[in-house]
């Protein structure tokens, strides 16, 4: 009985009726772009919520954000702004202006305060005290969120830059049209940078920046739907895919993303 169990398992593993991470459909949240990812206090930085509603029938939905010093998420706390710094605040995205209802929101502006350092430990001043942005969004009923973190520092150490320059290439060539079932597709980006942490003990580690690309798509699927920046993907479909999105991701807070539409 327990070998049967086995193989069924397995045959479900490989069902290929499961919801795909990278297919497109409907409303979702692919990331929160901001223009610096850390920053010296005071600051004001500039993020946008990057929304797909691939197959939605909204012309405009409305979204709101907050934002406060991070309660610490990376130490287990929930992603929430009870002390807030601004917001709620509202705004409105025109879907109808974005080709393939796949695109960036309004401008967002999130305050970083002059005091967000103050009375914080040499390690805390060097590694940074982040803001967070919460941005929500409810549509046909149900209620999607996302959060960033920007991170402030007192500038002893290199501070982050955003990926930029960022490219879909397929097969090698700069993407110009849309990818068939075989096509092989990649990104290239900025190079990746190195930096310091300083650990509990006082003492500075350098490391380097591992990029992690997400794909999306609004048909068909890849072989490697979260991939590193030197990994080629496999596009796998019976139709062209007339929308492929590549999110690069630097893990310090850092995104870029770039579409390739082609109705």
């Amino acid at each position: 009985m327990k070998y049967l169990l086995f193989i069924l398992l397995c045959i479900s593993c490989g069902d290929d009726g499961f919801r795909k991470v990278e297919k497109l459909e409907g409303f979702r949240i692919l990331g929160i772009v901001a223009d610096n990812s850390e920053v010296a206090a005071p600051a004001t930085v500039t993020v946008n919520a990057l929304i797909a509603d691939v197959n939605g029938t909204e012309n405009s939905i409305i979204g709101n954000y907050i934002t406060c010093i991070d309660p610490g998420i990376s130490r287990g706390a929930e992603a929430s702004c009870d002390s807030p710094i601004n917001g709620p605040t509202s705004f409105t995205i025109n879907l109808n202006a974005i080709p393939g209802r796949v695109g960036l929101g309004p401008n967002l502006s999130v305050n970083v305060p002059a005091t967000i350092l103050d009375g914080r430990s040499t390690l805390e001043k060097f590694n940074g005290v982040a803001v967070i942005v919460i941005i929500n969004f409810t549509v046909n009923g149900v209620n999607h969120s996302a959060y960033k973190r920007i991170v402030a520092t007192d500038g002893t150490r290199a501070r982050n830059t955003v990926p930029t320059g960022s490219a879909i290439l397929l097969n090698n060539q700069v993407i110009a049209s849309a990818p068939n079932d075989g096509d092989n597709l990649s990104v290239t980006t900025a190079p990746a940078e190195t930096y310091e942490v300083m650990n509990v003990d006082g003492s500075k580690e350098t490391l380097s920046e591992k990029y992690e690309i997400a794909w999306y798509t609004n048909s068909g699927k890849f072989d490697l739907p979260k991939a590193k920046i030197d990994e080629v993907v496999e596009y796998q479909g019976d139709t062209a895919s007339t929308l492929t999105i590549a999110v690069i991701r630097d893990e310090r807070g850092g995104l870029d993303f770039v579409k390739a539409y082609f109705p």
